[in-house]
């Protein structure tokens, strides 16, 4: 039907800006500033974003290292327990 037609496209449009954006940080990024666009594509899909809150704790010491965080904005502590 045509409402699923629209439906299609402005989801697609809505996946492809979201593409670009992710695209767009991985090239600014340090990491990955040499890496060429086809690279960054491959890698692109095993990323994730995620909206962390004030004063959250991602990594405890002992914890098994999981994941690799790039800090879109913000700011990020690193505090050490002795």
């Amino acid at each position: 039907s045509v409402i699923e037609l629209y439906f299609s496209n402005l989801l697609g449009e809505y996946y492809h800006e979201l593409y670009k954006d992710k695209l767009e940080f991985l090239k600014k990024s340090y990491l990955f500033q040499d890496w060429r666009i086809t690279n960054l594509t491959s890698v692109m899909v095993l990323f994730e974003s995620k909206i962390l809150t004030r004063n959250a704790v991602v990594y405890h010491i002992g914890d098994k290292p999981d994941y690799l965080y790039l800090i879109k904005s913000g700011e990020v502590e690193v505090i050490s327990i002795l």
